[in-house]
């Protein structure tokens, strides 16, 4: 089971991490804020870094390598939809605002793949607490 959980959280990860550095070539390095345009890079860069933890992790069971790419990855989700979040607020994110699922599929696939991610990690992290327990 812990194997079919890292394994989709991983192409959760690629595929946010995809999104996101299609959406920077597509013309948020344009935005003329230049921290919005690093951030994009900056959450595909660690999906990649995050994901080939995981997939180390399964070639190489060790346990606390489990439960720090778990953490890394949780953390990277939680952030990720933090800042899409703040970003369709009236003060936006580095002064940058978005509307609603815009844009469009983009967004929601973000959402849907991040939301795998974090539930299949915290899941991951709860059987791992239960067999030490």
């Amino acid at each position: 089971m812990k194997r079919i959980l890292q394994v989709v959280a991983v192409a959760g990860l690629l595929i946010a991490g995809y999104i996101h550095l299609s959406l920077y070539f597509d013309g948020y390095r344009s935005v003329p804020i230049a921290n919005l345009g690093r951030s994009f890079i900056a959450n595909a860069v660690s999906a990649t870094i995050i994901a080939i933890a995981l997939l180390f992790g399964l070639a190489r069971p060790r346990r606390s390598l489990r439960i720090v790419a778990d953490a890394a990855a949780l953390a990277w989700a939680v952030g990720s939809l933090g800042a899409l979040r703040l970003s369709r607020t009236s003060f936006g994110i580095f002064g940058f605002q978005e509307v609603g699922w815009q844009p469009a599929p983009e967004v929601a696939l973000v959402v849907a793949s991040v939301s795998i991610v974090l539930v299949c990690v915290a899941a991951d992290l709860v059987l791992a607490w239960r067999r030490r327990a």
